[in-house]
């Protein structure tokens, strides 16, 4: 809405109009936007008719129609034009003209001086009892120094109030309200950081054009109505600059954590222009109501990354179609859809040539994308599927195709899952983590031929499983590993699991550091794969770092008076290991 300000020609004897301001004390307001309505009146044409009036207006004092001139018609009478400045928090002189033969006369009074400012963002608030003090901004220290000059219209007939800080705080903002009832608050001016308090907030309508440098959890805990039509303005640089905690910037972080099932969002929010942010991370994290079409967002990150952390993490109304989102310059996708069903999605396009991280991006879901088996990964770094699909109960689509050979952890990947797939063809020379993978699920496929000569942990691989696939060439040494502790953990690898029966006596455990509860529950390792375990794995202890190993075989035997049964001696007296079993027999 555009300002309106009055000017008047007041006739008097001379052949040029002549101009004066209907109120000569009229001071310099604080406008809303940088469309401003001008009214003035020709009460005297002079000498001759008055075949042009209108507004004039510079940035200097005393501008003339050889400046910026805006025409509004010709004649006596009252006339009014719209100016639209070409900047915001600037110096203007406006002055009213009306021009006939005999020249151009404007007010004779000095220039209006004129700056201009934001549209102002506008939001309701609620006072619930009369003299309640409503704060609309929370305090919060935060390491960037932001200059505020805010002019907050408290929307209860009370003046205009002008709040001006250059500080890092905000501080607490608030406003006694004498009656009880819904108010407008508008607020024009600076206002580059972005706090609601939500005890009071009831609807958010407008934005306004003042840009916005923090917005990390703008409307934290708010149940509000978002009736806002028009987009925020992004300080990019800013939301971009390094701070405490935060080496790529806070970006939009937690802007709309936690809000309630009132903040569904609208179709404005597919109009965001949020190329260039870094951090979109976290943004609709445990937002209850969430479910705008954003499906045009630009990801592009700044400097080719993108943090998407998060951003729908438990935000368990949103399903929207964002096949069109390229995430190649996405940095991490973890927890992205956690407790999120996406049926909506197919997500087949998406590239993940940059991410590093994907843990539980599918976790707790019902439901997972059809398209996701053709997804590709970073073929230049290494990254993480850990906990990708963990507790997942939706069907996993075919990703026997995956290219995993840059993935240094699949640990938990699929932890109690209804995964079975044939992955035996998987390169998974690089992974480091097997912990947990295929913890309580029906997976039960042939993975002999897998190189995990890299990998120090398999701690609960197959816990809960039916597993019972010969991996007894497998090289759990850990030789290959590329950093300096090579200690190999085998703790929980198969406990409770009910069908395992192989003769992994040929394991290198030369580097064995823990082993509690390897076979715990066991009862179908048989008594010759247990003696041949015994045996092999003693003789190899001179090498094995003097670790006291604590280990449950569950209910396996061993033959008496053999060579198993001194080699079970020798492991305890010796190499002082605490073995549980079935006994010998």
């Amino acid at each position: 809405m555009a300002q309106q300000i009055p000017f008047s020609f007041l006739g008097d004897a001379s052949p040029l109009p002549f101009v004066q301001f209907d109120d000569p004390n009229l001071e310099r307001q604080d406008v809303e936007g940088l469309n401003v309505e001008f009214f003035a009146t020709v009460a005297s044409e002079g000498a001759s008719s008055v075949t042009e009036r209108g507004f004039v207006w510079s940035l200097t004092d005393g501008p003339t129609i050889a400046d910026n001139k805006v025409i509004s018609g010709s004649g006596l009478g009252s006339y009014s034009t719209i100016i639209t400045f070409p900047t915001s928090d600037t110096v203007f002189y406006v002055r009213a003209y009306a021009t006939n033969s005999e020249g151009t006369s404007y007010n004779s009074i000095v220039s209006l001086l004129w700056q201009t400012s934001y549209d102002p963002m506008i939001f309701t608030v609620q006072s619930t009892i009369p003299n309640e003090t409503i704060a609309f901004a929370s305090n919060e220290s935060l390491s960037l120094n932001l200059s505020m000059n805010m002019w907050i219209n408290w929307g209860d007939g009370s003046p205009i109030e002008n709040i001006v800080t250059t500080t890092n705080n905000i501080h607490t903002i608030d406003h006694l309200y004498v009656s009880a009832g819904n108010h407008d608050i508008e607020i024009s001016g600076t206002m580059s950081r972005l706090k609601l308090n939500s005890t009071n907030l009831v609807e958010f309508k407008q934005w306004g054009t003042q840009p916005f440098g923090i917005l990390r959890k703008g409307f934290h805990l708010c149940d509000f109505v978002y009736s806002a039509t028009d987009t925020p303005v992004f300080d990019k640089s800013r939301l971009n600059q390094n701070v405490s905690g935060y080496s790529q910037g806070m970006g939009l972080s937690q802007m709309f954590f936690q809000t309630g099932p009132l903040f569904t969002g609208n179709s404005s929010f597919n109009s965001w222009d949020v190329s260039g942010i870094y951090f979109l991370g976290e943004i609709f994290e445990i937002s209850a109501g969430f479910n705008a079409d954003i499906s045009n967002w630009v990801l592009d990150g700044t400097g080719g990354d993108c943090l998407l952390a998060y951003m729908f993490s438990n935000a368990t109304a949103f399903n929207q179609n964002l096949d069109s989102w390229d995430v190649s310059n996405a940095t991490s996708g973890i927890y992205l859809f956690y407790n999120v069903d996406l049926t909506a999605s197919t997500l087949s396009n998406w590239d993940w040539a940059n991410a590093f991280s994907f843990s539980n991006i599918f976790g707790n879901t019902s439901h997972i994308p059809s398209g996701i088996g053709s997804w590709t990964f970073s073929t230049a770094n290494t990254y993480s599927l850990s906990n990708m699909f963990r507790s997942s109960t939706g069907t996993i689509p075919d990703i026997t195709g995956w290219d995993v050979s840059n993935c240094y952890s699949i640990g938990s990947m699929f932890y109690d899952t209804s995964f079975n797939q044939n992955i035996s063809v998987w390169d998974v020379s690089t992974v480091r983590d097997f912990s947990y993978a295929f913890y309580g699920t029906p997976f039960n496929q042939d993975i002999s031929i897998w190189d995990v000569s890299t990998a120090n942990n398999f701690n609960g691989m197959f816990q809960n499983t039916a597993f019972n696939q010969d991996i007894s060439g497998w090289d759990i040494s850990a030789l290959n590993y590329p950093f300096s502790s090579k200690f190999v953990r085998i703790a929980d690898m198969f406990k409770n699991n009910t069908a395992f029966n192989q003769d992994i006596s040929s394991w290198d455990i030369s580097n064995l550091y823990s082993a509690s509860r390897f076979m715990e529950n066991v009862t179908t390792f048989s008594t010759v794969n247990y003696d041949a375990l015994l045996i092999s794995w003693e003789s190899q202890l001179p090498t094995n770092h003097g670790i006291a190993i604590t280990i449950d075989f569950g209910t396996s035997q061993y033959t008496l008076g053999g060579a198993a049964e001194a080699a079970r001696t020798s492991l305890i007296n010796t190499y002082s290991w605490t073995i549980s079993d079935g006994g010998g027999i």
